[in-house]
Formats: structure tokens, sequence, C-alpha cells
């Protein structure tokens, strides 16, 4: 079978958790909206909308996209574009981490925020002397691509500033410390 990409890994529980969590918003405000209580429409619809906002960057955006030239990273306040060149290790544990090389030759590592990891074996989970167990989560793709497809060693890193996301955080922190001070 053949694989499409690019391909987007986000942890399953991320993604219900936001969906869950909107649902939920939803149906609280919907009350008042229908039942025409405008009051506790507005005193309370920053806060719905606030909560949503943070469902939003801390659940529903962050994700690992795996490319056949690069893997970019998108985290809460950050996209990482690293092309495979770059790369001077990829591991996925409990949490998948990227080394890699900047512009500069810096290393530097990343790790990959709501990536779908491996899960943590413990002792009382696999007992006192636990056999090794082969066991590949979604985010192997990553060190399979870089081992696989080596793109052109003199691509750049490319980082990229959410700064929408950044202004609409900071904009529901202003009208919370206002909504708090009133």
């Amino acid at each position: 079978m053949h694989e499409v990409f690019p391909k987007e890994l986000r942890l399953s529980s991320s993604t219900w958790i936001a969906i869950s969590g909107w649902i939920l918003l939803a149906l609280l405000y919907a009350e008042p909206v229908f039942t025409a209580q405008w009051q506790i429409v507005i005193d309370y619809g920053p806060w719905i909308a606030g909560i949503a906002w943070l469902l939003f960057v801390f659940f529903w955006a962050p994700r690992l996209i795996v490319d056949l030239e690069n893997v970019r990273v998108r985290n809460i306040w950050l996209t990482t574009i690293v092309p495979y060149s770059r790369m001077d290790d990829a591991s996925v544990g409990t949490v998948v981490k990227i080394k890699y090389r900047d512009n500069g030759d810096i290393e530097r590592t990343i790790l990959v925020w709501n990536a779908p990891g491996l899960p943590k074996i413990t002792k009382a989970f696999a007992g006192e002397n636990p056999e090794p167990i082969e066991v590949f989560g979604e985010s192997k793709i990553v060190t399979e691509m870089w081992q696989e497809h080596l793109s052109d060693p003199d691509a750049p890193v490319e980082r990229k500033v959410h700064w929408i996301t950044i202004a609409i955080t900071a904009v529901f922190a202003v009208l919370l410390a206002v909504k708090l001070w009133l």
C-alpha cells in the first residue's frame, strides 16, 4: 500500500479532548442563549471563548507533520521545519525527540508536543525481568523517513513563530485580567 504524504500525527486523546471540550462548552453556552439570558451570555462569553481557545492551542494545533523532504514540528508557539539532512537523531520514546543542526550548525533538540510516542513500560507492568519489547508507535515513521530519505544537505531549518496565536492568547489574558479587576 502506498503511503500518503504529508502525514499529520497527533495524539488521538488530544483530538478527543479538544472536540469533547468544544461540545461541552457549546452546550453550556447554548442554554443561556436560547433562553435569552443575555447578562449571562455577556458575562460568561469571554470565559467560554478563552477556554475554547486554550483547547485549540494546547490540544488541537500541536502536531508532527512528516513529509518526503522534511519534518515539521508544530508546537504551541513555534513551528520548526527540519530537513532530514539536518537531523542528527530522531528518537521515539514516551516523547518524540529530534536532534538537529540549525542553520549556523548549532546543535538543537526539539521535543514534539502532542505527537504519539510509545507507552512507558514500568516494572509493575512488565514484571521483574522484562523481555525486550519491539513496540513502535505512529511517530516511528520519523526515524524511518530520516534513515531512508536524506534531502539536500544545505537545506535550511525554518522556524515560524505563531504571532496570531500569541496575540489572541495575549488578548484573552488581558480580557481575563480586566474581568477579574472589575
